[in-house]
């Protein structure tokens, strides 16, 4: 797949909860475009899902991060996913479009912007310079940018 400045990708079926859905991002990581834009899409039903911590450390620095790995086992998973959550928002700026009543409470939370509708987010992020690629199921995807296969 070519790099793209915008990537969208959508979280089905792992998309109940903010943990799931964070799994879009490991595809969507591997073709963004340094500097560029991951829509993820996902209902977030059940909200930040059994791991809050994980969402209260996506705002936070690496540093702070890292301070939890040697926590329990709950803390040492949320800090590990919160870890190469940072490293995405390292090269991309992340939305969510959701319709989830805890959409608020995720940006709040996570300091993610949510959107109601996929073209509130594009519009949001779109210009006529950029390239935009599409992830159907990413989670159960594994795009490889094509400079990396030559």
């Amino acid at each position: 797949m070519p790099q793209s400045d915008i990537v969208i990708a959508e979280a089905w079926p792992e998309e109940a909860d903010l943990w799931q859905a964070g799994k879009a991002l490991y595809a969507a990581e591997n073709i963004v475009s340094d500097g560029g834009d991951i829509i993820i899409i996902a209902a977030l039903t059940e909200g930040f899902g059994p791991h809050r911590l994980y969402a209260e450390l996506m705002n936070k620095s690496v540093s702070e991060i890292i301070s939890y790995r040697n926590g329990d086992e709950n803390s040492s998973i949320a800090a590990a996913a919160a870890f190469v959550t940072a490293q995405v928002r390292k090269k991309a700026k992340i939305s969510i479009v959701t319709n989830s009543p805890y959409s608020v409470n995720i940006t709040e939370v996570t300091g993610i912007r949510t959107y109601k509708t996929l073209q509130e987010a594009v519009d949001k992020v779109f210009s006529l310079k950029k390239t935009v690629a599409v992830l159907y199921q990413a989670p159960l995807m594994l795009p490889v940018r094509e400079e990396t296969v030559r």
